[in-house]
């Protein structure tokens, strides 16, 4: 059957198509997880998977993704194992990087908000510490953030991906397409609002983005047709459609 975004000439578009494929020719019975990992990172913990695993069991879990501002030069192999995030972002002059994907539970989602120079954000996440709205308790007791969508790396369930539900115009299945917030939030909001799934970020846990630009390459998403805001409704049968 046709992938959503099967035509979608976008860059989102393409990276949607691919996902999709990837996940029906790939993705077996015995599979319990599917982990996305951005090609473009500089750093990841050894034990990511088992770090977000522990962070929100059974959810869709993400760390924290930082912006290499040093072009990787000076990044150590392995921060400390007691180094903090913010200590962290502060030694290696990092940012937040995908601010479009992540949005916070609770959080309204502005149209139109600048978060960085030359990228709309329309998530709810800061670009600076402490990134997440939440108490410094909460962060000295390394809880997890409650979200409504994440991106650039996640641990996310293959029930979310092997979920059937007849519907007007066949069989519904949750499908990456491009959307403003980003490819991934049309199934990582639809797997929380409509098969009740926890997603959750946890801060503690860190990886780095490649600093593009430093590298040759421009920044993603940079001119994106704004009227992907409404492609959740125009893809009835993908999500549930609820934006805030």
């Amino acid at each position: 059957s046709a992938h959503p975004g099967i035509n979608d000439e976008t860059g989102r578009g393409r990276i949607s198509a691919i996902r999709n494929q990837l996940i029906d020719q790939f993705l077996l019975p015995r599979h319990m997880y599917v982990l996305w990992l951005d090609a473009d990172l500089v750093h990841v913990p050894a034990n990511l998977i088992s770090q977000l695993h522990h962070a929100n069991p059974g959810g869709i879990s993400a760390p924290l993704v930082l912006l290499d501002r040093t072009g990787g030069v000076d990044l150590q192999p392995e921060p400390a194992a007691t180094a903090r995030p913010q200590d962290i972002a502060v030694a290696k002059n990092m940012v937040f990087y995908d601010t479009a994907a992540f949005v916070q539970e609770g959080q309204v989602i502005e149209q139109g908000r600048h978060c960085r120079r030359y990228h709309l954000n329309y998530g709810t996440v800061s670009k600076y510490r402490p990134f997440f709205n939440v108490s410094a308790r909460v962060r000295r007791r390394r809880r997890a953030v409650p979200c409504d969508s994440v991106g650039t790396v996640y641990l996310i369930p293959s029930e979310v991906y092997r979920w059937r539900s007849p519907g007007r115009r066949g069989v519904w299945r949750l499908r990456h397409f491009a959307h403003l917030l980003t490819e991934h939030f049309p199934v990582v909001h639809a797997a929380k609002y409509l098969l009740g799934l926890h997603v959750a970020a946890a801060p503690w846990v860190v990886v780095v983005h490649a600093n593009l630009p430093y590298h040759g390459e421009a920044w993603h998403g940079q001119s994106f047709d704004r009227s992907r805001w409404v492609d959740i409704p125009r893809n009835d049968g993908y999500t549930d459609g609820g934006l805030r």
